[in-house]
């Protein structure tokens, strides 16, 4: 289980909230949110294929500004699992 921080997967999932994350599924697959490991950083984003087969990892948030997208290989990423399941407080 993980902490969601921070607002970069809002609307899909809110800061605070607790995720769900099955390290067994540590496979890309296209419009599925995984946990990565991104240097000594953990982040939660949705991976999508690119026109030339790549990865992109993207947040949900549509301020691209604070929130860009990129490729896995301009970074070393490497996936923890899939978060498959989200709660939060009432």
């Amino acid at each position: 289980m993980a902490i969601a921080n921070g607002d970069s997967m809002a609307p899909t999932i809110h800061d605070g909230e607790v995720l769900l994350i099955d390290h067994s599924d540590a496979e890309p697959r296209d419009g599925k949110v995984f946990a990565l490991a991104r240097g000594d950083e953990m982040v939660v984003k949705r991976l999508v294929r690119d026109f030339m087969g790549g990865w992109v990892v993207r947040s949900d948030n549509s301020d691209k500004a604070r929130f860009g997208d990129f490729h896995v290989s301009d970074s070393a990423i490497r996936i923890v699992g899939r978060v498959v399941w989200r709660g939060g407080g009432l």
